[in-house]
């Protein structure tokens, strides 16, 4: 066999050159495209405590506990998606949590919380495409009222335009979530307690589980229901439960899944997951959905959660986690701004723009919609 010729090897070294460089240039277009700011005003948060980074609400919300007499720093982002520039004002306002729903103050009305925050800096002008860094600082006074405590700093975009004639204004913020005491933080732990199926007037069946808050923090709720040995041994696919759920610490509240029109009434076997950041509970009850209209009685759940109740999610991907946290070692940031020793903020692992969260947004109506006021824009993390 003859040894190819050295102008032949030559020949094909440049071409893998320029393919690999190909390969690169479409990695970092990807990279790049999946970094763009949102459309609109965008805030994203750029750190959270190290104890926590493996939390998702903790990457986009601000969660910590802290003791009396504590100042503690957080930075996050604020964007400009918009093709023309625009001024912004930052600043914190009430919060709290009723009817299973977090709720912002629609003015900047305060609280006991907003008072003990400042943000720097207070306003900017962001260019097209442009990103600020802000940061977001906590000074917890010594005689702070112990508990939970909840607000939001907002990033308002300052009317600049106009919708048929009336100016629009429009704020995307950060919940804040605050314990304040002594010691550790308080425990996260939730129950689920029964399920309510029911079928609307169109149809389509829904189920209603009952959850009460047993922890010492609030909980934001997110899972999925999956009906098997219905009618014929039938299973389901997993359906999503509505994302919107918010309890504080001692209440009961529903997490609601509509299903698909067509599904038989049953008799079916219903398995509950459901998680707030990395706890996760799972329960199974026997139901049957009602005619058109009607609810059914509630039916208690019987407890399936493994004994540790950690999220399956995260015990799989502890290791790639690990990986993906000293692959972004660049991003940690160590002891950076606070006087007590009580987390360390990190950056969590390759930070992505979160969807406007519906308790906190108010966004602009589209371009081709002429439309007289701003619109919510749901989607919580899961």
């Amino acid at each position: 066999m003859r040894a190819p010729s050295s102008s032949r090897a030559a020949s094909v070294v440049p071409g893998l050159v320029v393919f690999a460089l190909v390969v690169v240039g479409l990695l970092t277009s990807a990279s790049k495209a999946q970094d763009l700011p949102p459309p609109g005003i965008g805030v994203r948060l750029l750190e959270a405590p190290a104890e926590l980074v493996d939390d998702p609400r903790a990457q986009v919300y601000v969660i910590d506990h802290l003791p009396p007499a504590t100042t503690i720093e957080r930075r996050f982002e604020v964007s400009n998606g918009e093709p023309t520039p625009f001024d912004v004002e930052l600043y914190p306002v009430a919060a709290d949590i009723r009817d299973e729903a977090f709720l912002a103050d629609a003015g900047r009305r305060p609280n006991e919380l907003a008072t003990w925050i400042s943000v720097e800096p207070s306003a900017l002008t962001l260019q097209p495409g442009e990103r600020a860094e802000v940061t977001m600082r906590i000074d917890v006074p010594a005689d702070a009222t112990r508990g939970e405590h909840y607000a939001v700093v907002f990033a308002e975009r300052l009317p600049g335009g106009d919708v048929d004639g009336v100016e629009v204004a429009t704020r995307v913020g950060l919940r804040v979530y605050l314990s304040v005491g002594p010691g550790g933080a308080p425990p996260i732990d939730f129950e689920i307690m029964s399920v309510l199926p029911s079928r609307g007037d169109d149809g389509r069946p829904r189920l209603d589980t009952l959850v009460r808050n047993t922890g010492g923090r609030a909980i934001d709720l997110s899972g999925e229901l999956q009906l098997a040995d219905g009618p014929g041994g039938t299973t389901t696919e997993p359906f999503d439960v509505a994302l919107g759920t918010t309890l504080p610490p001692g209440e009961e509240g529903r997490v609601t899944t509509i299903l698909g029109v067509d599904l038989p009434d049953g008799p079916w076997r219903a398995d509950v997951t459901l998680r707030s950041g990395l706890v996760e509970r799972m329960a199974t009850a026997r139901l049957t959905f009602p005619p058109v209209g009607e609810t059914a009685e509630a039916v208690a759940a019987e407890s399936t959660t493994p004994s540790r109740g950690i999220s399956t999610a995260v015990l799989l991907g502890s290791g790639l986690g690990v990986l993906a946290v000293l692959a972004g070692i660049a991003w940690l940031v160590v002891g950076r701004g606070r006087t007590s020793a009580a987390s360390t903020p990190v950056h969590p692992s390759g930070p992505r723009w979160p969807s406007p969260d519906p308790a906190t947004a108010v966004m602009p109506p589209p371009p081709p919609q002429r439309t007289r006021r701003a619109e919510l824009v749901p989607d919580p993390p899961r």
